[in-house]
């Protein structure tokens, strides 16, 4: 009995990988390759890979046994951890970055911490680093780098970029001492990142220093990279602390930014932008030093479009006046929160605040927290800001009322919503929400950033002083602190309004249609809904300038959405046709204690495009070896139809390619290749892994891969080849159909088995055997 048997017919459906998909509908017959391509669900990794706006995974709940995609709670964080290695020393003051990047095939952050103010008050001049090691948040012991500063530093800025060439760590400004006095320096240090360690090379003094080549500290800082990937450093106020006869300070309200090229150096100089819009209330001559700076991309949604606006939040921080310039605006914590928007081609700031109108206006657009607050940090990510900790001069005992200016254990939240405006909370009077005595102790001028783990945001606590005592180091802390927002975040706030989720763009190696779409979604009442859209176009930019074509999942109703799950057809003409694809989802609520989830989605294609299988070139000339025989996925000639990958379908599996032997004076009998594959089957054969032929690919099948059609054993060339003379060989392509083979097989080229792609599948040489052991070369027919 054949080892190897014929294959039945099969139809193909390929399914991409989406956050739980929508199912479009088959088409008739004779149609070109449907593939069910899987895109992600509830279970799957890839969720995490798009992009969330007020939307993130749900974490396992009975509703969603495995998650899914939800709106945001708009609570702050209900608990943050303890546990973790301590800094590699206590300290406050210091420059903290966090740097994302992949190692062996995990997304994982590294955590930095630069310069700093040690327990005897002095400059640190070391670098520290430790990384994340798990989805628990847990990180690595700190590690000390070897390279110093240039200069011990305090009140530095530190930040950590990507670039074409590689990672860079870099310390900006600060303060260090020099004949006893501290005075700021205009510096500017740079060092490689090594993403396999973290660790990191020498430090370079950059050319460019701070702006006007002054010295300056407790300034805010954020990135920002530009549609071209244009990369902006943007610098917010702060003070500038010099000697002139005596020491001096001027407190700034500036804007500056300056370019970062793809080698990771500054280009040209610094550009002075409009300055920090200062309330009304605050002197005209006075600074803002000690805010923070965050940034990210806030998503408005209409039926056909997505605005995406790059948002800057300056938060907190000090007003205060130089008495020595003439200014006589005193030192005032700052509570309010400045709104500036990014232009994501030319990267410039415009401020979203005129305060010179009232504060009900809507041209007014300055935020505030509960009370002034300095020596905070503040993340943001998702269209949600959190402030951690911070010094409150405004602070009273509990127990008696009375005065008592210190740091804070609390934490505020607050989102951004399409509109780019903060939330208001009517219980505070203020724009965000607190969550109280959350962090383990008080803490100010301690470092925070947010790192990712297989991207999971998480959020970190560095180091900072613990009372508001001017004791000489003795409140300096080494303690760590982190927490997962995704888990940890309170629901009893309510659910925001309206949020969205962005698939990743998913390559469809070739032009095709999307046929169904079907997603599940999870809605306890008509108070929740998902609407699902998708784009598709023949190159990622053209990606990015398409309109949005809504899938309506409940056409009886004015929802897109039901719960269970939803089929929505289109008919190929109708569906567009492309090879890049990216879905959305808007998920809204109008009651705020319930959320809709979307679990699963998947779709269905039908590409315009196949495989073409076909035999380049042949030989045989010895005995013992056997043929050697090579195979192209390539565009036969003349032939003008796309390609795919022989593995479109995802399988790993193979096809055979077989081989016929005519002894010298027999006829030739060209077999048939149908739906069943090649009828008779020839005398030999070997199996060639899909994987091995993408597009364009060429592979030659290792002589020892050839086995009896009938007994399945290795094949003795000899005992084939038995007579002298000239034999024709013909090397068959049998890649249509399925096998019962566990998996081998299936590589359709074409609708039917007469189509260009499943034509071209036979090769045809001659060789002759002569009494000794010399073979002549092969003469293709």
């Amino acid at each position: 009995m054949k080892s190897r048997h014929p294959k039945p017919a099969v139809r193909i459906v390929l399914v991409l990988l989406m956050l739980a998909l929508i199912g479009l509908p088959a088409r008739t017959a004779n149609a070109a390759l449907r593939l069910t391509i899987p895109l992600a669900d509830d279970g799957n990794a890839d969720f995490v890979l798009g992009k969330f706006g007020l939307t993130g995974l749900v974490p396992p709940r009975a509703e969603a046994p495995l998650g899914g995609v939800q709106l945001l709670p708009l609570g702050t964080l209900e608990r943050i951890r303890s546990g973790l290695p301590p800094l590699c020393q206590p300290l406050a003051e210091m420059g903290t970055a966090a740097y994302t990047t992949t190692v062996q095939g995990v997304q994982t952050t590294y955590f930095y911490v630069v310069g700093g103010r040690t327990t005897d008050f002095q400059p640190f001049r070391k670098t520290c680093h430790t990384v994340i090691t798990g989805a628990d948040g847990m990180t690595s012991n700190w590690t000390t780098d070897a390279p110093d500063l240039p200069l011990p530093v305090r009140e530095n800025k530190a930040i950590a970029l990507r670039t074409s060439s590689g990672g860079y760590l870099y310390s900006l400004g600060g303060i260090s001492n020099s004949n006893g006095n501290d005075l700021s320096v205009p510096y500017i240090y740079r060092a490689a990142i090594n993403e396999s360690t973290g660790a990191i090379s020498s430090w370079v003094t950059q050319t460019l220093q701070l702006p006007n080549n002054q010295g300056r500290h407790a300034f805010a800082l954020t990135s920002f990279k530009t549609d071209d990937g244009s990369t902006y450093l943007y610098l917010f106020g702060g003070k500038r602390t010099y000697l002139s006869l005596r020491v001096f300070t001027d407190y700034k309200r500036d804007v500056w930014r300056a370019q970062i090229d793809s080698n990771g150096d500054f280009v040209g100089s610094w550009e002075q932008l409009t300055n920090v819009p200062v309330i009304s209330t605050i002197q005209s001559c006075a600074g803002i030093y000690d805010a923070q700076a965050v940034s990210f991309p806030v998503f408005k949604e209409t039926q056909t479009t997505t605005i995406v606006t790059e948002t800057i939040f300056l938060i907190g921080g000090q007003y205060e006046g130089n008495a020595d310039a003439g200014c006589n605006q005193a030192q005032v914590a700052s509570a309010d929160v400045y709104r500036a928007s990014l232009d994501s081609t030319t990267g410039d700031l415009i401020w979203d605040s005129d305060p010179g109108q009232p504060p009900d206006s809507p041209d007014y657009n300055i935020f505030t927290l509960p009370y002034g607050l300095y020596g905070h940090k503040a993340v943001g990510f998702n269209q949600k800001i959190y402030v951690l900790g911070g010094y409150d001069p405004s602070k009273t005992d509990p127990d008696t009322g009375t005065p008592a200016p210190g740091p804070v254990r609390r934490v505020y939240g607050s989102f951004a919503d399409e509109s780019q405006d903060l939330v208001l909370d009517a219980d505070t009077g203020s724009n965000f929400v607190p969550s109280d005595e959350i962090i383990p102790q008080a803490l100010y001028a301690h470092g925070g950033e947010i790192g990712y783990y297989n991207n999971v945001p998480i959020f970190y606590i560095f180091g900072g002083r613990n009372t508001g005592s001017t004791s000489i180091g003795n409140d300096y802390v080494d303690t760590v602190y982190y927490a997962i927002p995704t888990l940890d975040e309170s629901t009893t706030e309510g659910y925001a309004g309206q949020g969205v989720y962005f698939s990743s763009i998913i390559d469809l190696e070739a032009p095709s249609s999307p046929l169904t779409v079907t997603w599940t979604g999870i809605m306890t009442d008509s108070a929740t809904d998902i609407e699902l859209s998708y784009r598709i176009a023949d190159t990622v930019q053209g990606l990015y300038n398409s309109s949005w074509t809504p899938l309506d999942g409940d056409p009886s109703s004015p929802r897109w959405s039901k719960t269970g799950p939803v089929t929505v057809t289109n008919s190929a003409a109708s569906s567009g046709s492309g090879q890049y694809f990216q879905y959305r989802a808007l998920l809204r609520t109008t009651d705020g204690s319930k959320t809709p989830i979307l679990t699963q989605v998947s779709l269905v294609v039908e590409y315009n495009a196949f495989p073409d299988l076909w035999v380049t070139g042949a030989s045989f000339t010895d005995l013992v070896q056997g043929p050697f025989i090579t195979l192209t996925n390539a565009q036969s000639p003349g032939s003008s139809t796309p390609l795919l990958d022989a593995n479109i379908d995802g399988s790993d599996g193979t096809f055979f390619v077989d081989l016929y032997a005519f002894p010298p004076g027999t006829e030739v009998q060209t077999p048939t290749l149908g739906v069943n594959g090649a009828d008779p089957l020839g005398i030999a054969y070997a199996q060639v892994p899909k994987a091995s032929l993408p597009v364009d690919a060429t592979y030659t099948i290792p002589p020892g891969n050839w086995r009896y059609t009938e007994t399945d054993q290795p094949v003795n060339w000899s005992a084939i080849f038995n007579q002298t003379g000239e034999w024709t060989i013909l090397i068959v392509v049998d890649s249509y159909g399925y096998s019962n083979l566990g998996g081998a097989g299936l590589v359709p080229e074409g609708s039917t088995v007469n189509d260009p792609g499943e034509q071209n599948n036979i090769f045809r040489f001659t060789f002759t055997m002569q009494n000794s052991p010399v073979y002549l070369p092969f003469v293709a027919r």
